[in-house]
């Protein structure tokens, strides 16, 4: 029995997390303890801890070692689960679930459009050409692989256009 210095209860060992900080190897505080802290710091913090984090995968140190964890996440098999289930999601969404819609049918579309125009809409370079929906797949799932919903955009663009949509 060890009593817990937050809750003040006498509680056995395996009530306290390991910690080789700590003289007896255990935490001073019971898990339940330390789990009700973590639920109010996390409640009372969300947004700057989510800021913190944010800022911290913009730094170079930061992105390389988010794009390492997600490399390591997807060989997975539990990762690869995960994968399969979002990508069901994201069809389910867009209500093409039912549909054979798969990145080679998203891509052939999108060779379809860019055989349209061989340059881009906005500022006619013919550099590093990309297919845009103008409708979005997301609130426009029946047009979704409609040639006449897309548009022939360079790189640069495409990304101009979806940051002013946001």
């Amino acid at each position: 029995m060890k009593p817990c210095s937050k809750c003040k209860e006498g509680k056995p060992l395996e009530m306290f997390h390991k910690s080789k900080r700590h003289i007896d190897c255990l935490f001073p505080w019971c898990k339940d303890c330390c789990s009700d802290y973590k639920k109010k710091r996390r409640g009372e913090k969300k947004e700057e801890i989510a800021a913190q984090r944010k800022a911290y995968r913009q730094t170079e140190r930061g992105a390389e070692l988010h794009r390492a964890s997600e490399r390591h996440r997807r060989q997975t098999e539990n990762g690869k689960a995960k994968g399969l289930a979002a990508k069901k999601r994201y069809l389910q969404k867009l209500n093409l679930a039912n549909c054979e819609v798969s990145r080679r049918t998203l891509n052939a579309w999108a060779a379809q459009v860019k055989q349209l125009r061989d340059y881009c809409n906005w500022c006619f370079s013919e550099d590093n050409l990309a297919a845009h929906h103008i409708l979005p797949k997301s609130r426009f799932p029946q047009y979704a692989l409609d040639v006449s919903n897309g548009l022939t955009l360079c790189e640069d663009c495409h990304t101009t256009i979806h940051k002013q949509e946001v």
